[in-house]
């Protein structure tokens, strides 16, 4: 759980503070629905393959969480490629200024949105303030909509 902590503190340091509040142990066999608000993310302390993208314990908790935040309401109907792909942009800029660089191609296009290509510069802070005015369009997918 330390390792997660850790993670999660460096998610938070990144932007994700205002929307991202507290991680549990919860197993799955304790709690295997998300509630509102709630991700569940699946780790695997088995040896892993060091050619996979998430091949440690940091880096599918980071990967999962910050996933689960910005590219979750992705999977709802009627979300357009625009909003996945501006989605991706804030996802692989978080997951960099958490120092997991490794991570942020890991989906998206090779070229942001017009729209989106500022939050490709944006530090910190500046992430966490566009984070906690827009959570709803982020958690719905819907964040293009902001960046017009």
């Amino acid at each position: 759980m330390a390792s997660t902590v850790d993670v999660v503190t460096r998610l938070r340091a990144a932007g994700l503070a205002p929307i991202l509040h507290q991680v549990t142990d919860f197993a799955a066999s304790d709690h295997d629905t998300p509630g509102p608000g709630e991700a569940l993310i699946n780790l695997d302390p088995s040896p892993q393959d060091r050619r996979l993208l998430a091949s440690t314990i940091p880096a599918q908790v980071a990967l999962q969480v910050s996933e689960a935040i910005t590219l979750g309401g992705c999977l709802q109907p009627g979300r357009t490629t625009e909003s996945y792909d501006t989605a991706t942009v804030l996802y692989a800029r978080i997951v960099q200024l958490a120092g997991f660089e490794d991570l942020a191609g890991a989906y998206g296009p090779d070229e942001p949105p017009p729209a989106a290509r500022k939050l490709t510069t944006m530090n910190a802070e500046q992430i966490s303030a566009f984070v906690q005015v827009n959570q709803e369009l982020i958690t719905s997918c819907r964040l293009s909509a902001a960046l017009r």
